[in-house]
């Protein structure tokens, strides 16, 4: 009902909750606009100049905010009750903050010391970092301990050369490889067991070397190999050469400056070659030609022109074989009864040979192939003591023994 003296002003209204009023049913225009009263939700709503309906008032802008809390942010905000809300503070790590209010320096790295706390400095190894707070030209940082970096100037890489007091290579060799522990370059086949390596394609002399500067009397340089007996004195074997100034009695097999030698202790030395007619070779004085080479197939070791081969002893049978490449001095000594020698093999053109006939018991006779030919085309007796030796020279044609020299019963 309408107070006294008053007269009532009426608006679209609904006493439904929710209910928003349809475009449709409100007036909004130059000629006047209409309002729209939700009662039941206490709203009030207008349509704009686009024809939406809008929220103009409610009755929840009565009940404002009185409090607000920073919580666990680190953050607190002013006391006003009315204007702006402002905050002050640090943000604390657990909201995405740091936590910190400076930093010590520039250049310092932000990392945790625990699931709640960040700090500023020099980024330590446990997080990733270095622990340096500077570095030097071409020195390498390495792990000094577990939890620290350092670096010195014993170990340093200048972009082409490495340096390092000392290297010690871990791999394992035993397997198949074209390049060894501690390599250059790659071989152009596989092996076991190498150590080192070193392979290079390059159409001059390629060179691993080995340098004492110094002149001392004592001075030399050395590659040594040696076997499970070796130690610092024995079982090895010693290539080296020995300085301008060297003089020390008893410590090589020369004793003299300037000399490159070849040398075994408590072992022998051989030396020669592993495969079928490869001969070995000895020069000497800036020769062309070899002072001394051993036949790789007869095995006779010739000194320029001449020939020599030790004695070797012949086999007794009922014919006397002689391989002269075996050896050019034979003797043969009878252990049965009358024997014939056969034609001797492997003569050579120009070559002399000896040949000593020794008696056993005595008595005994030896008939001679044809090739074997005598002064006056008559063939010696044997002398017939017992134990009696006869000596006998030959030069040969190639085919042919020619008697040089004979030397009976000598004793």
């Amino acid at each position: 009902m309408a107070q006294s003296g008053y007269t009532p002003i009426l608006i679209y209204a609904s006493g439904t909750a929710s209910n928003v009023p349809l475009a449709a049913n409100m007036i909004s225009g130059s000629t006047g606009a209409e309002l729209a009263l939700n009662y039941a939700d206490g709203k009030l709503y207008y349509k704009d100049s686009g024809g939406t309906v809008q929220l103009l008032a409610s009755k929840a802008a009565n009940n404002p905010v009185t409090t607000f809390s920073g919580g666990t942010t680190g953050l607190t905000p002013n006391t006003a009750t009315s204007g702006a809300v402002t905050l002050a503070g640090t943000l604390a790590s657990s909201n995405g903050g740091t936590g910190l209010t400076t930093f010590t320096a520039a250049n310092y790295a932000l990392y945790s010391t625990s699931s709640s706390a960040l700090t500023a400095g020099t980024l330590p190894v446990a997080a990733g970092g270095t622990g340096l707070t500077s570095l030097t030209a071409n020195y390498i940082p390495y792990g000094n301990g577990t939890s620290a970096f350092s670096n010195s100037s014993t170990f340093t890489f200048n972009g082409t050369t490495l340096s390092a007091p000392a290297y010690a290579a871990t791999a394992t060799i035993t397997g198949s490889a074209t390049s060894g522990a501690y390599a250059y370059g790659t071989l152009s086949y596989s092996d076991v067991n190498i150590f080192a390596s070193s392979s290079l394609s390059n159409n001059n002399y390629t060179q691993v070397i080995l340098q004492n500067t110094n002149a001392g009397t004592a001075a030399s340089a050395d590659f040594i190999v040696s076997n499970n007996n070796g130690t610092a004195t024995t079982y090895y074997g010693d290539f080296g050469i020995t300085s301008s100034g060297y003089n020390t009695p008893g410590q090589n097999i020369t004793n003299n400056p300037n000399t490159v030698y070849l040398q075994a202790v408590s072992s022998d030395l051989a030396i020669g070659t592993l495969t079928s007619a490869k001969n070995v070779y000895v020069y000497a004085g800036g020769a062309t030609s070899a002072a001394l080479t051993i036949n790789g197939t007869t095995g006779i070791a010739s000194i320029p022109s001449t020939t020599y081969a030790p004695n070797i002893n012949l086999t007794d049978a009922a014919t006397i074989a002689w391989d002269t490449s075996k050896g050019q001095v034979a003797t043969f000594t009878f252990v049965s009864s009358n024997r014939t020698m056969g034609a001797p093999t492997n003569l050579s053109n120009g070559a002399f040979y000896a040949l000593a006939v020794i008696q056993n018991g005595g008595s005994n006779t030896l008939s001679w192939n044809s090739v074997f030919k005598w002064a006056n085309g008559t063939a010696p007796t044997l002398s017939t003591a017992a134990g009696a030796k006869d000596y006998f020279v030959f030069r040969s044609d190639g085919t042919n023994l020619y008697q040089q020299g004979i030397s009976q019963a000598v004793s």
